[in-house]
């Protein structure tokens, strides 16, 4: 295994100048927060000789009303004999704690919806480059009153090698971006999702292709989706050829503007796309961008052709110019070539 170099350290997240504890600040927006750490880890293979785990200290980040403490780690496989691999290693990011201090956490029954976004990587100092790790999403919820357990919120297997020694030290960094939503008892999203869940003044039923039948309010799908009244029969009934997990992502669209967990992008984005709603389409699209990887590129690009995808085809073709050397070959390599010529061209171009 190896990972996408990466030159640009803060391609994903544009940083401005701020640093405290070894992390260095990164912003969008006054909702979001972001930072990059760097982790040095001296005389990495006595660790690893000596079967020792290795922790990183505790670093902190206080921004923006929201205070946060995080650590990393790195673990080690086991083999069938009970003993430890050397490759790949497990990198684990870790929440110690984090609390919400604005004025806003006066409100009763205030909380926040955290959608934490990471990415690891690791130094090439032979090249000077990053390479890095796909992006990961967690979400986490957080509160006036501090987490008290440690929450594990992703962690990714590398392989370390001889190139990334520097002496006998290697660096580790992880980016985070916080996306922030605040989330009262009483928001009219809530509301609008506790009413469907109920069933309460439901006046429209869909049959999902696995057999259920899931109430829904006419009024709201109307408003979201103007090709779904022409759908509603009369007797109010609507089929959707969408199993019922992947319907009750689509509902927390409609209902919330939100969709958390989002678990199939690539088959939520088939639909967005058919029920002409754009915003979906947006989120769905952000979430395949995260995903890119040297495996499922190929892929990804024929999905962002199809739907008309520009910011999705956009990324992959950047991600295979970047990471030439690093694409696997795959069946969809050949169905690109084969169905779709002119793409396959078209990526040929960047390699």
């Amino acid at each position: 295994m190896s990972l996408p170099r990466d030159s640009r350290d803060s391609r994903d997240f544009p940083a401005v100048p701020s640093s405290s504890n070894g992390v260095e600040v990164l912003a969008r927006n006054l909702c979001d927060t972001g930072f990059k750490y760097n982790w040095n880890i001296e005389d990495y293979l006595k660790g690893v000789d000596q079967e020792i785990d290795v922790d990183s200290p505790v670093y902190e980040i206080n921004v923006n009303g929201l205070q946060t403490k995080w650590s990393l780690a790195l673990r080690y496989w086991m083999d069938e004999n009970g003993l430890r691999l050397t490759n790949p290693v497990v990198i684990c990011l870790n929440l110690v704690s984090a609390v919400v201090t604005s004025p806003a956490t006066s409100l009763v029954d205030y909380r926040e919806q955290l959608q934490v976004r990471y990415q690891f990587g690791i130094w090439n100092p032979a090249v000077k480059q990053y390479e890095v790790c796909p992006v990961g999403i967690h979400t986490i919820e957080a509160t006036s009153e501090p987490t008290k357990t440690l929450t594990s919120i992703g962690a990714r297997d590398i392989i370390i090698l001889d190139r990334h020694l520097s002496g006998k030290s290697i660096e580790i960094f992880c980016k985070i971006m916080l996306v922030r939503e605040e989330l009262e008892q009483h928001s009219l999203a809530l509301d609008l999702w506790t009413k469907l869940r109920s069933g309460e003044n439901c006046d429209v039923h869909i049959h999902t292709a696995d057999g259920s039948l899931v109430p829904a309010h006419r009024t709201i799908l109307m408003c979201r989706s103007p090709v779904i009244d022409g759908l509603i029969d009369k007797e109010g009934h609507i089929k959707l050829d969408m199993s019922t997990p992947l319907l009750t992502s689509l509902l927390q669209y409609i209902y919330t503007d939100r969709v958390d967990p989002l678990d199939s992008p690539e088959k939520l984005l088939k639909f967005a796309v058919q029920l002409e709603m754009p915003g979906l389409k947006n989120i769905c699209e952000k979430a395949l961008i995260d995903s890119i990887t040297p495996r499922n590129v190929a892929a990804l690009l024929l999905i962002a052709d199809t739907f008309g995808c520009d910011l999705l085809k956009k990324s992959a073709l950047g991600f295979c110019e970047e990471n030439s050397s690093q694409i696997v070959k795959t069946v969809a390599w050949k169905v690109m070539e084969e169905v779709n010529p002119k793409l396959f061209e078209e990526v040929c171009q960047t390699l």
